[in-house]
């Protein structure tokens, strides 16, 4: 009976037990969730996602970021953590499923960067470097990456020379520092040593990194090639992990952003009528013939006006496709892309297009050793503008609007000046010429890599790095015989074809040997000592050929005349030793040092090697003084001072060069007819020329405040340039030469100094992120000295000493003559000044207004240039905007001078400005325009600030607006992640300057900011997808 009753307690426990178990599975529940990075949702593989009142009781997110919990009913917050990122608590009580977003803590401070070599943390960086953000470089959607930096980093200033697609731009790192040769920095892709010119053939979607080295502290490592500074690009890798699909695509319009305000035909005869009228009110003996032909127009009921600007131009189109491939296993790792780029210009018969390959892979061979490659192909077709000769948009802008477009009886059916009007013979048909004539190129660039790299014990690890880069272009500039009429001088009557083929290879050796260790627990060392060998050929041939048998078939062999041809064969090499010492103590105190030797066949065997120290030295205070303040971060000083140079001078400069018999001829004895060929000297050497040499001293500070979402860096900078390379006129003793032909000598120096300021601020609330960073760089840019003290002029520059290089020099426009009491009353000046004329000041007082009364009126490099950019991000939706600018410069309006007067010197048959039309007359005495006249006899066109305007601008370089669309949608369609956006590039520019864009090319220093009428930068609107698979 008591047997009985224990069985039946027992069976009574075991269902209680069951019941209990199946009363709490009933109440618990599974929840499931994924989670992204705030700011780039990318999906954050192995996030640790726990209850907040049970933290045994948590997982990881998978590969895919996605999470499954099991939570009872009293666990309603979850705390969700990850390395560098902000820990977040998440509220679920209700929910089975959750999205959940986290924002980066320290990403900035802690990130490793490239610095030529090797790499280093951010937050351990002696030198001045800035570091860019591949994002923002994606975002401007542009056909190269110098194009996205402007604005993005302190200290570098962006100049897009013009709009014709796949056009390079011009950067200056602290300043102009050469007079006569490139201010270009060094570029550095994947290790290997590039120019300008292949830019364009890098899709930016393949950047993993990009660095600017700007103070010779950091650059001095890269020796007689760094003194411009360098700018240090990564493409990208792949990583352990499952592989990744990535595909983008975007399509978009331009169009010019502004035109010239000219006359149209009516306006412009009627102009021209009138200015004939005075001419001949003054001189009654002048012809009325021109006044006639202008008469006849306004009467012509059939009479066109050609805007030519606008008919040469159109709304371009630009799309872009990638395709990339990630991933790798355990021991391996890939990255592949491809590519294809088409712009076609807003300028008729104008485009660009681009496919590429890249291809990325490394392999461990063991645990010590492993090897890899970066290989790149890219082809570029581009047709740019064809005038033979020239500034097309120039040309365009002036043309007359009554030119007679077509005509169908002419060869090549154009039509072209006038033939009555004086002046016509030197003008053209913009638009027949770019019709007619095709200026084409193709490039095949093939560049890579191979290394090996091994680690004999921990720390010390050896690289071994074969690199090489193979270019090829064709250029191909065809003209059909054509005739615009009797006084177009433009005219072909023949035939012409020229081709330009160049063959360019280099081919780099590095060997670099690396130790990191620590002695004790505080003092860590960083130790590197390397060796770099470089040998770079280039081979240029043309040849032009005329009277071809049958324009269809326009190749060289079917040419009945072959004359022009040309060719040139050079070599470059280059052998260096290099080493850097790196040094802290306790990770607060940082030293830095380096030294490279470089032997270059640019110089003579007197100056053949040359040595460029540099040192470095930084300090977190906060680590010491203020340990005690909380909220901050960083707190760090540095010092640096370091010797570059610059090498780019051409090959040879150091030896004599001798023409072939193709390019000289002699004559000798009574006989002037028999031409003998041989050859002569067409350049002096120079064996003791060496490099530019830069030394530059830079002071800066770090600050990193409230868990570093405020972030403040500020330098000095001074860079003193010398040894400046320059040709010296010879005594006429050595013949009567081109200069050209003159030898190069080191005899100058150039100073930059400023400060730069960078601060950036980000900040999540929720599911909104936003961040805000702006950037200002002052330049005082100054020539300390030029050989025997003499100026450098230009046709309306000066580059002389204790001013900027390049600057406008001129006349001080002193208003307008009002009168012939006015004019008797003023110096004399040059021609016949009559009222309405301009009036200059007397600088030296002497009564005469000469050649002595010339000044400098104004400069073309900025006082300050300056960036902002602002990015927001609210759930699904991200906003970005940049902006940037300059201040504190001058512009000369060379088109203003050339159509912007009621004289005109350079032909009256130019078109006008419609403001023009507010001429000078006594009924109107105003001070801001000339009178109305058909020739320029008291100079009025002369350089003067009459044309100097401020060049000031602000610009809304790219704008952009994306929607991520959520998990679900993705995952319904088969994608993991997709991105849908528009965007617009130039949209707004906020400026006081006349002409139609501040932005004016800068390649030229000694010539820079003079605004001739160059191909439109345009406007750009866009639309895009992102899918990731």
């Amino acid at each position: 009976m008591n047997y009985s009753k224990g069985k039946q307690s027992v069976l009574l426990s075991i269902l209680f037990l069951f019941g209990f178990v199946a009363f709490s599975a009933a109440q618990n529940r599974i929840i499931t969730g994924n989670v992204k990075d705030a700011v780039s949702k990318e999906d954050l593989i192995g996030a640790t996602v726990q209850s907040l009142i049970s933290s045994s009781k948590g997982t990881i997110t998978d590969i895919d970021g996605n999470f499954t919990l099991t939570l009872a009913p009293t666990e309603t917050e979850l705390v969700v953590s990850y390395v560098g990122y902000e820990k977040k608590t998440v509220n679920v009580k209700g929910l089975t499923k959750v999205d959940i977003t986290l924002a980066p803590l320290t990403k900035l401070i802690d990130e490793v960067v490239v610095i030529g070599y090797g790499t280093q943390r951010k937050s351990d960086i002696t030198g001045a470097v800035s570091v860019v953000d591949t994002k923002d470089i994606m975002r401007a959607n542009a056909s190269s990456f110098d194009k996205a930096l402007q604005g993005k980093a302190a200290g570098v200033m962006v100049t897009q020379n013009s709009g014709q697609p796949g056009e390079n731009s011009s950067i200056r790192i602290r300043g102009i520092g050469s007079i006569s040769k490139s201010s270009d920095p060094l570029y550095v892709i994947d290790g290997l040593i590039t120019n300008a010119s292949s830019l364009n053939s890098i899709n930016p979607a393949d950047i993993e990194s990009l660095q600017v080295l700007k103070d010779a502290s950091s650059a001095s490592i890269y020796g007689a090639q760094g003194a411009n500074g360098v700018i240090l690009v990564t493409t990208k890798k792949g990583e352990k992990g499952k592989a990744k699909l990535n595909f983008s695509h975007y399509t978009g319009i331009s169009e010019v952003p502004n035109y010239f305000d000219v006359m149209n035909g009516d306006e412009y005869a009627g102009l021209m009528s009138k200015a004939w009228a005075n001419e001949i009110a003054k001189n009654p003996e002048q012809s009325d013939a021109f006044k006639k032909v202008y008469d006849a127009y306004l009467t012509d009921p059939n009479r066109q006006s050609v805007n030519m600007p606008r008919l040469l131009t159109q709304t371009g189109l630009k799309q872009d496709f990638s395709l990339s491939a990630t991933g790798g296993g355990d021991n391996s790792r890939f990255a592949f892309s491809g590519n294809y780029y088409d712009e076609k210009g807003t300028m008729i018969n104008t485009n660009f297009k681009r496919y590429s390959l890249r291809l990325n892979s490394e392999f461990d061979i063991n645990k010590r050793w492993k090897i890899g490659e970066t290989f790149s192909f890219s082809r570029i077709e581009d047709r740019k503008t064809s005038q033979l000769g020239g500034n097309l948009w120039q040309s365009a802008v002036i043309t007359s609007p009554i030119m007679h477009l077509y005509e169908p009886d002419n060869l090549g059916g154009f039509g072209g000046p006038d033939q009555t009007i004086t002046g016509a013979n030197d003008k053209s048909n913009p638009f027949a010429e770019q019709s007619l004539n095709k200026n084409t190129s193709q490039n095949n660039r093939v560049n890579g890599s191979v290394y090996s790299q091994y680690e004999f014990i921990k720390g010390l690890t050896y690289k071994f790095n074969l690199g090489f880069e193979y270019s090829n272009s064709y250029g191909n500039l065809w003209a059909p015989a054509y005739f615009l009429g009797p006084y177009g001088n433009r005219n072909n009557p023949t035939s012409t074809l020229t081709e330009r083929n160049t063959l360019s290879q280099s081919y780099i050796v590095s060997n670099v040997l690396n130790y990191i260790f620590t002695v004790g627990e505080d003092h860590n060392f960083n130790i590197m000592a390397g060796h770099e060998a470089v040998n770079a050929s280039y081979n240029y041939t043309s040849a032009t050929g005329s009277n071809f048998v049958s324009d269809a078939i326009n190749v060289m062999s079917q040419a009945q005349t072959t004359n022009a041809i040309a060719g040139e064969i050079t070599e470059h090499r280059t052998l260096s030793y290099f080493g850097r010492f790196m040094y802290d103590y306790k990770g607060k105190y940082l030293f830095t040092s380096s030294i490279r030797r470089d032997g270059s066949s640019r110089f003579g065997a007197l100056s053949r090697i040359g040595y460029f120290p540099s040192f470095a030295f930084a300090y977190k205070v906060n680590e010491d003084f203020l340990k005690e303040v909380r909220q901050l971060d960083l707190f760090k000083v540095r010092v640096g001072w370091g010797k570059t140079g610059n090498e780019n001078i051409g090959d040879y400069g150091f030896a004599d060069y001798i023409q072939g018999p193709r390019e000289s001829r002699y004559v000798f004895g009574t006989d002037q007819h028999t031409v003998y060929g041989g050859t002569i000297l067409r350049s002096f050497g120079n064996e003791a020329i060496r490099w530019e040499a830069a030394q530059m001293t830079n002071f800066g500070l770090d600050i990193n405040a409230f868990k570093n979402s405020i972030q403040f860096t500020a330098e000095y900078y001074y860079k003193k340039q010398d040894d400046m390379l320059v040709k010296i006129d010879l005594p006429r003793v050595f013949g009567r030469q081109n200069p050209d032909a003159n030898p190069w000598v080191n005899i100058g120096q150039i100073d930059n100094k400023g400060f730069e300021f960078n601060l950036v601020y980000k900040k999540t609330i929720g599911d909104l992120y936003y961040s805000a960073s702006a950037n200002l760089t002052t330049i005082n840019n100054k020539v300390v000295y030029l050989p025997n003290h003499i100026p450098i002029y230009g046709s309306s520059t000066i580059t002389a000493e204790n001013h900027a290089i390049g600057s406008f020099y001129g006349y001080i426009f002193d208003g307008i003559f009002q009168s012939t009491t006015d004019v008797a009353n003023s110096p004399s000046q040059t021609g016949n000044p009559q009222p309405g004329d301009m009036k200059y000041r007397d600088l030296n007082q002497d009564g005469a207004i000469t050649e002595l009364d010339r000044t400098i009126i104004g400069k073309p490099t900025p006082d300050y240039i300056y960036g902002f950019n602002f990015e927001v991000n609210y759930k699904n939706f991200d906003f970005n905007a940049n902006f940037q600018g300059v201040q504190g410069v001058e512009i000369f309006n060379a088109v203003r001078q050339s159509i912007g007067l009621g004289t005109d010197g350079s032909g009256h048959d130019n078109n006008r400005l419609r403001s023009v039309q507010n001429y000078w007359s006594p009924t109107n005495p105003t001070n801001s325009q000339t009178r109305l006249g058909v020739s320029d006899a008291a100079n009025n066109t002369r350089t003067s600030t009459f044309f100097i305007e401020d060049g000031a601008y602000l610009r809304l370089k790219s704008i952009q607006l994306g929607y991520n669309f959520p998990a679900a949608v993705n995952k319904f369609v088969g994608i993991k992640k997709s991105r849908v956006y528009v965007s617009g590039n130039n949209l707004l520019t906020l400026t006081k300057y006349s002409g139609i864009d501040p932005e004016i090319s800068s390649w030229n220093p000694l010539g820079s900011n003079i605004d001739w009428g160059a191909y439109p930068v345009p406007k750009s609107y866009m639309a895009g997808i992102v899918i990731d698979f």
